[in-house]
């Protein structure tokens, strides 16, 4: 499996010029978890807020996105960080976008403190390319195989 490279918003908040030729020219550029706040990425906004009961450690795999065909209900929960040894965290935060292609999903609150339902990975369209928020470590890949094949995936977007 491969991991994909993934960048910082400060990375591509010093070279937004260079990451926008990138999206022009139909490559992807994906993202590291985001710390809670709003962002401002290829001309949309992207506003990450915490889960609002904790970190979570099982997110759904269930909204028909091609990304992740295949995988079964559990793949996506309770996984192992072999650096640690224990189960960790998949998720910290979720994606409010309004626009995407939902991949991954989890819930959260609202605006108005009602649960609805919050991306944890969304694809967006940006040029010719695709800008992928992923809220989970792409680096538990090492410790779960769930974890490593969507990363997998990722690569060949």
């Amino acid at each position: 499996f491969c991991i994909p490279k993934t960048i910082t918003y400060a990375d591509y908040d010093t070279h937004r010029a260079e990451y926008q030729e990138r999206l022009n020219a139909s490559e992807t550029i994906i993202f590291e978890p985001l710390e809670p706040g709003v962002y401002s990425v290829a001309g949309q906004t992207i506003r990450v807020r915490a889960c609002g009961m904790s970190p979570v450690y099982f997110v759904s795999a269930t909204n028909g996105h091609p990304l992740t065909q295949g995988f079964e209900k559990g793949d996506f929960s309770y996984w192992y960080d072999s650096e640690v040894k224990r189960l960790v965290p998949i998720a910290k935060a979720t994606l409010d976008t309004g626009y995407g292609d939902t991949v991954l999903s989890s819930g959260n609150l609202d605006n108005h403190n009602e649960w609805r339902k919050a991306d944890v990975c969304t694809v967006l369209s940006a040029g010719k390319g695709k800008v992928v928020f992923c809220q989970i470590n792409l680096q538990y890949a090492n410790s779960n195989p769930a974890c490593a094949e969507f990363a997998d995936r990722l690569t060949r977007l």
